[in-house]
């Protein structure tokens, strides 16, 4: 069965007391921790012996070729409520779902990686973007007919496999969800949401930047904590304070901390761009590997940064759009350049992850995302409809988005 896959990372230099500085390459060839979010992943899943294994897609001339990446093995899930239990790819290797897994090679890891991994112990946080669905339902299917369960029962049996191996209990999921499409719709309301949602990005980056600068951790006022847990949590929801979202009920803020346990693959302070993906729903992967196929026609090289002024030479604006959907969702090039640079920590370089921070606004903007419909009178049944009992999530209509984005860079 083979599947594509991403990893999920962030700048731990964010996090780290003392160390946090405004990203600024010192060499044309230095990579960024945003190139390997950029890089692409082919794995092979065997169902025979649940071994699985993952390359990375590697350019060579006009040509893509494998480089390993994860060898065939039986990996292991390595945080949350399943840490210690073996992945059986036909359950666990469906789009959207997050597996964590310790990268034995994490020593010898390229340097932006290998502080990521610090970060997280050695555990990497690989994203599965699109999988063989056929051969997947039919090794389900199969297995099954092996145990003699009768048809009748497979869609319960199935969906009981599916919630067993999820990292969130789907009550607490639900729960989130419906608090999602509150903040979305909240954020949606505001004059300019996509600008809205760049002060919080950077409000959060001076936050954590003033607040880490102390060996032992965050510091608030004269009071100091080893806690960077405990503390980064009162930053965050500080900032949620600050952006006047509503329902910031403690019940509801604790709904989201635990989901960044279930679902992090990390301990200790919780980077400012995971905490926002909680709060609001992350960008869904059609439009994310969107963005990427944008970026990399910037950056063909794969390095994590383009120069300001090479985002200048390719956007446009989509005027065509303005008549159908206004001018809070489309921008001109000044507006685009003030908003984006808010988000911006140098005054050359975009740094992917902060292009990304601008569509997933755009995005909750425009609308359109499963999270979108969710109401909070909706029980399990919707959610089930909506996320699907076989872990078939992000089935969405993108039109709107690829229209205006496909516009804007003339891909």
């Amino acid at each position: 069965m083979s599947f594509t896959a991403r990893l999920s990372v962030f700048n731990p230099s964010d996090l780290s007391a003392c160390t946090h500085a405004p990203f600024r390459p010192e060499f044309s060839w230095k990579n960024s921790i945003s190139s390997w979010s950029l890089r692409s992943y082919v794995g092979m899943a065997f169902l025979d012996d649940s071994t699985w294994m993952l390359n990375e897609k590697h350019r060579t001339g006009p040509s893509m070729s494998p480089i390993p990446f994860l060898p065939r093995a039986v990996h292991h899930c390595a945080y949350g409520r399943r840490n210690g239990y073996p992945y059986i790819p036909e359950v666990d290797i469906f789009p959207g779902a997050t597996l964590f897994v310790r990268f034995q090679e994490a020593t010898n890891a390229p340097e932006q990686l290998r502080h990521f991994l610090n970060h997280t112990k050695g555990v990497l946080r690989i994203r599965i973007c699109t999988v063989d669905s056929e051969k997947r339902q039919r090794a389900i299917e199969a297995e099954l007919r092996r145990q003699q369960i009768p048809r009748d029962m497979w869609i319960r049996v199935i969906a009981k496999l599916q919630v067993a191996h999820f990292p969130i209990e789907p009550e607490l999921h639900l729960k989130l969800a419906k608090l999602q499409a509150t903040w979305r719709n909240a954020l949606r309301r505001r004059t300019r949401p996509v600008e809205a949602y760049a002060n919080l990005y950077k409000h959060y980056r001076l936050e954590f930047n003033k607040n880490l600068c102390h060996p032992s951790g965050f510091i608030k006022g004269t009071v100091s904590t080893i806690d960077t847990d405990v503390a980064s949590r009162a930053v965050l929801e500080q900032g949620l304070h600050w952006f006047q979202l509503p329902r910031l009920y403690p019940d509801d803020l604790e709904v989201v901390w635990r989901a960044h346990h279930a679902t992090g693959g990390y301990t200790g302070p919780v980077h400012f761009s995971d905490y926002l993906h909680l709060v609001f729903g992350e960008l869904p992967e059609p439009r994310r590997q969107l963005i990427s196929e944008v970026f990399l026609k910037m950056d063909p090289h794969q390095f994590g940064y383009v120069k300001l002024t090479d985002l200048t030479r390719f956007y446009q604006e989509p005027r065509w759009a303005s008549k159908e959907f206004g001018s809070r969702v489309v921008f001109s090039k000044n507006e685009f350049l003030n908003a984006l640079g808010q988000l911006m920590s140098s005054d050359e370089y975009v740094d992917f992850s902060e292009f990304q921070a601008f569509y997933e606004g755009f995005s909750i903007a425009l609308a359109g995302c499963p999270l979108d419909s969710l109401t909070d009178s909706d029980d399990m049944e919707t959610y089930a409809a909506i996320f699907g009992p076989y872990g078939m999530a992000h089935k969405e209509e993108t039109d709107s988005f690829e229209r205006l984005v496909r516009g804007s860079w003339g891909v």
